[in-house]
């Protein structure tokens, strides 16, 4: 391998992994996941890099959160636990969010607003939301104007 490969490599390197992670679902610098654990109930989860300040994991876990309660129609959801942990990963802290969520049609005491979380975190994001989120999302949005 020559200079110029070897310059290209690192090169690609650092930008994969030297900035903080981004809002996607999981690859190789973090993101979200989500599982199905019984009807209208979730878990979530966050993982960001070493460079993933744990606002910034804090804030992309609760926009996940809300993001899969537009997936499946609902405005509101209801936090059944949640929890912050940092990973280890080539030696670096990586924090770690998780949450279980479930989803719901009506607003309670204690429900989140889906809605609301999206507009809130919608720069952090740069607006990327799943088509199916964005769908409920425009939805909710028209007929609350």
């Amino acid at each position: 391998m020559g200079i110029r490969e070897i310059i290209g490599a690192a090169t690609l390197g650092v930008s994969l992994f030297g900035c903080a992670t981004g809002y996607h679902s999981t690859g190789a610098t973090g993101g979200f996941q989500e599982t199905q654990l019984g009807p209208a109930i979730y878990q979530v989860r966050f993982n960001g890099n070493a460079y993933t300040s744990n606002d910034r994991a804090s804030e992309f876990l609760m926009r996940r959160c809300a993001e899969v309660a537009l997936e499946h129609g609902k405005r509101y959801f209801v936090l059944k636990s949640s929890d912050s942990v940092s990973e280890t990963s080539f030696g670096y802290r990586c924090p770690s969010r998780e949450a279980v969520i479930q989803v719901l049609d009506e607003a309670r005491d204690d429900s989140l607003d889906a809605v609301i979380i999206i507009d809130e975190t919608a720069d952090r994001a740069h607006g990327q939301m799943s088509a199916a989120a964005a769908r409920t999302y425009r939805e909710f949005k028209a007929a609350h104007q």
